[in-house]
């Protein structure tokens, strides 16, 4: 095709385009590899050991760590995820100091999100990943990317799990950029202490027929299987014991559910 500008070298413009596309084809790639398709169930009632009453389905799901990144189970966190639907027209509220892990051996109080984050930090896990970091790898950078990609599966599914994925996932470009040790591991706190901070159950007040979910941060290897909760609402309250599942399969890309 002829240049509108007879004369010109043209060649150094197109090749600055083309690094600058490179670039942002590389940013995109920080994030890690796409997260699996949404599984079969979205709501509680739909996960094995759930309980439901006339008002509402609750259900926990335990943490797994999919693919790259620090994983939580191994830095002295055994997270799970609490799922509440609200079936009635009450207001219904959790709260997570009152949600206790059960085991063979006793009953553990859950972590507050700071408190968690001081435990995780003092992990070895902690230091491979944010050495692994500030040697540019994007696997020891990417944190906890299992806790927003369960979130968003079971919670919003479809794009969700995309944008669950990525409230995880996402902090692998900045953490990645650190020059020292002392500085990865101060930028991996802060995005750590955002993950379990932004994840976490909140003792909020559920809409009716509203739907939502957050994670409780119990201690590792003290084999919880079950929790125990308590729901409040206009003055009552309702306890329940309920099986801590294991994560949902992921449908086939493309596949349907049968």
């Amino acid at each position: 095709m002829n240049s509108p500008f007879p004369g010109r070298d043209h060649g150094p413009c197109l090749r600055a385009a083309a690094a600058v596309l490179a670039c942002l084809v590389l940013a995109s790639c920080v994030v890690g590899t796409p997260p699996p398709t949404p599984p079969a169930y979205s709501d509680p009632a739909g996960i094995p050991g759930s309980v439901s009453s006339a008002e509402w389905d609750i259900a926990a799901v335990a943490y797994a760590e999919p693919g790259p990144g620090l994983d939580y189970s191994r830095a002295g966190l055994a997270p799970v995820l609490i799922v509440f639907r609200n079936r009635g027209a009450r207001y219904p509220m959790m709260d997570p100091a009152e949600v206790v892990g059960v085991a063979p051996g006793g009953r553990y109080a859950s972590y507050p999100p700071i408190q968690a984050v001081d435990v995780a930090e003092a992990s070895t896990a902690f230091d491979e990943s944010a050495k692994a970091a500030l040697r540019g790898g994007a696997a020891g950078a990417v944190i906890g990317a299992g806790l927003g990609t369960l979130f968003g599966a079971i919670v919003g599914g479809g794009n969700a799990l995309w944008q669950g994925a990525l409230i995880g996932g996402g902090v692998g470009a900045i953490t990645g950029a650190a020059t020292s040790l002392p500085e990865a591991r101060r930028q991996l706190r802060r995005d750590m202490e955002a993950d379990l901070t932004t994840l976490a159950l909140r003792p909020v007040p559920v809409p009716p027929y509203g739907l939502t979910a957050g994670y409780v941060y119990f201690p590792a290897g003290m084999g919880i299987g079950w929790v125990r909760l308590t729901v409040r609402v206009e003055g009552e309250a309702f306890s329940y014991e309920l099986p801590i599942s294991q994560p949902p399969p992921s449908r086939p890309s493309g596949g349907a559910v049968r």
